[in-house]
């Protein structure tokens, strides 16, 4: 797994028996891998959609297969594993442009297409993993959902649901990533009543600010920077009119809506305000725990004894207290208590995803993210 924080490469090694509500799943092994500084830097670029060209684009796809496989079979070496023993990879890919029908960048695409279809796009070519590690490859879960008319995201409240869900407990699963995207388990049997939806950024603007700040600082280690500011409330108000905070659901959203381009603005408005630099991180955490404070208020059909966090904002010390002084009703807990690291959600639920479809069943359920029917998700990339 490759999110939209660009920091790294998380693998796990997963044994997997079962499928379906049958599934028993046990982590064997966790690594998240970090990409040098430039990797991250072409990362960067390539995900920037009004910047990269279709050269770069096809040229970081082959590359980013090839690199992944390197990753992952040396840390198949560091844990001791012959790469035999292993039945198969899955492998979501990094996401450089997500388009669902909700999005503001569509007012861009050019007017000389007939058809402008929702899409969604993944690189990280899956044949280049199944040469170099001589392993059939599941990958590109995205589009499947896409072409089953949902919106390509979230995809991993079948997991959630199937692992997490507990009777007689409303709960929700939060991944505070790039984005935060969460799911609400009813606390009932009732698959129809599971709810998934992205809430809007996480750590992304976050990051983005203090990777532009002169500090040489990658992100806000435990939100230190933001717990030393005062969040200007002008301004606070303002970013919280962001269209995609009041779109009815199903909705998914990416660095198209929450990047670099939105950044430059906002980085703009927050110069001309004179904020200095904690100023500046107490604003954005603000609006990132006020985004997520609505997301539960305005979109879930009730509230959660529970909430458990996951991915890398969950270590942020002061957007978890933003977000917990927010919603005081909801007990706010690390994933880890689940049984699971927090870092290691997405990585084993595309593991997953991936036996789903080795076994041919289906790994969403109808309408969370717009899609009618229940839809393999994947693709099959062969070994010589």
């Amino acid at each position: 797994m490759s999110g939209t924080s660009l920091d790294g490469l998380d693998v796990a090694l997963v044994t997997i028996t079962g499928s379906g509500s049958s599934t028993k799943m046990f982590l064997e092994a966790f690594a998240s891998l970090p990409y040098s500084a430039e990797w991250q830097k072409c990362l960067q670029h390539c995900t920037n959609p009004m910047e990269v060209s279709a050269i770069e684009l096809c040229q970081l796809h082959v590359a980013l297969g090839s690199h992944w496989a390197e990753l992952v079979l040396q840390q198949l070496h560091d844990w001791q594993i012959d790469s035999k023993s292993i039945d198969a990879l899955a492998s979501h890919g990094q996401t450089v442009l997500h388009l669902p029908p909700e999005s503001s960048l569509r007012e861009y695409l050019p007017k000389t297409f007939l058809n402008q279809s929702p899409t969604t796009w993944q690189l990280g070519d899956a044949d280049q993993l199944a040469q170099k590690i001589n392993l059939p490859v599941v990958s590109d879960f995205r589009m499947k959902d896409l072409a089953g008319g949902g919106t390509g995201a979230p995809l991993l409240p079948y997991l959630d649901f199937l692992l997490f869900n507990r009777i007689g407990v409303v709960r929700v699963v939060h991944n505070l990533g790039g984005i935060s995207n969460l799911t609400f388990l009813p606390g009932s049997d009732n698959s129809e009543e599971v709810l998934a939806f992205d809430t809007g950024p996480a750590n992304l603007l976050l990051n983005i600010a203090m990777q532009r700040s002169g500090t040489n600082e990658l992100y806000d280690k435990d939100g230190q920077t933001a717990a030393k500011g005062k969040a200007n409330k002008i301004l606070l108000n303002q970013w919280l009119n962001h269209p995609y905070l009041n779109l009815g659901l199903p909705k998914s959203t990416g660095r198209e809506e929450f990047g670099f381009d939105l950044m430059r603005i906002w980085l703009n408005e927050a110069k001309l305000a004179g904020l200095s630099l904690p100023d500046l991180m107490a604003t954005l955490t603000a609006f990132t725990a006020e985004s997520i404070n609505r997301a539960y208020r305005n979109f879930l059909p009730r509230m959660p004894k529970e909430s458990f966090l996951s991915g890398g904002g969950s270590f942020n010390k002061e957007l978890r207290r933003q977000i917990g002084r927010r919603l005081p009703e909801v007990q706010f807990r690390d994933f880890s208590e689940l049984g699971q690291p927090a870092e290691a959600r997405e990585a084993i639920g595309f593991a997953v995803l991936g036996n789903q479809f080795l076994v041919g069943e289906s790994t969403t359920f109808p309408g969370i993210t717009g899609n009618q029917t229940s839809v393999i998700l994947g693709k099959l990339s062969l070994p010589n």
